[in-house]
Parts: structure tokens; sequence; C-alpha cells
């Protein structure tokens, strides 16, 4: 009997913490970059005058080819990046 019991107190802990990374990968679905890059990212990054939504110089930005000021360019071209090392290795 203790061999069963003992059994069951090694599955129990295992089912409970699956169930709970379910749950929380259910609430928190993963990032699309780590903060560590978008960090170092942003480190890198040239400091941009601060803009408000709906001034003419964001819209100029936009025709500029510019994403915003919220490091939306610098995910765009480390994707475009991944992208590229991605296809040259199927090569």
């Amino acid at each position: 009997e203790s061999t069963s019991q003992k059994g069951d107190k090694d599955k129990r802990p295992t089912k409970v913490t699956a169930s709970a990374m379910r749950k929380n990968a259910a609430e928190n679905p993963p990032k699309k970059r780590s903060q560590k890059l978008q960090a170092e990212a942003a480190e890198t990054a040239h400091p941009v005058p601060e803009h408000h939504e709906g001034e003419p110089a964001q819209a100029d930005d936009m025709d500029e080819g510019h994403y915003g000021h919220d490091g939306d360019h610098i995910v765009h071209e480390m994707e475009e990046e991944i992208e590229r090392e991605v296809m040259e290795v199927r090569l």
C-alpha cells in the first residue's frame, strides 16, 4: 500500500503543476521579444524627439518609414534580420 500511496504523491504535484502552468500560459501568453533584447535594442537606438499622439510630426515620421517612437521599428528590423537568417539556413 505504501508504494501506491507514494506513487500517487509523486504524480499529484506534477499534474497540479502542469495544470497551473497551462493556466499561467493562457493568462500570460509568451512575449514576442525578451525584455533583455528590447533593453539592448533601446540602448542602441538613436534618441528621438518626443511627440504627442496626433501631432503632424508623427505623421511625417510615418511617411518617412519610421514606425513610431516606442521601439516598433527596432522589433520590425530584428524580425526581418531573423527572417533573413532563417532563409540563409534553408539554402
